[in-house]
């Protein structure tokens, strides 16, 4: 829970191959601020587990990002 909401979901789009990231959608408040930030990590190429090497600081909305990456990981393995 944060900001005392406990709403929304997030999913994000891997490639199976390369593990990089591709997309994602956002249903949740205050989606501009991490749309930024997944733009970011779109641009940069970066992959499912550089990603998860990335600081998320507590509490924050991006911690529900990490959850869903968490997710991805899981499925692809």
């Amino acid at each position: 829970m944060v900001l005392g909401k406990n709403q929304g979901a997030v999913e994000v789009y891997i490639e199976t191959a390369t593990r990089k990231f591709l997309g994602s959608e956002l249903f949740v408040e205050s989606a501009e601020h991490m749309a930024h930030l997944l733009c970011w990590m779109i641009s940069e190429g970066l992959s499912l587990d550089e990603i998860l090497e990335k600081p998320f600081y507590h509490p924050t909305l991006e911690e529900g990002l990490r959850t869903a990456f968490k997710h991805a990981r899981r499925q692809l393995e």
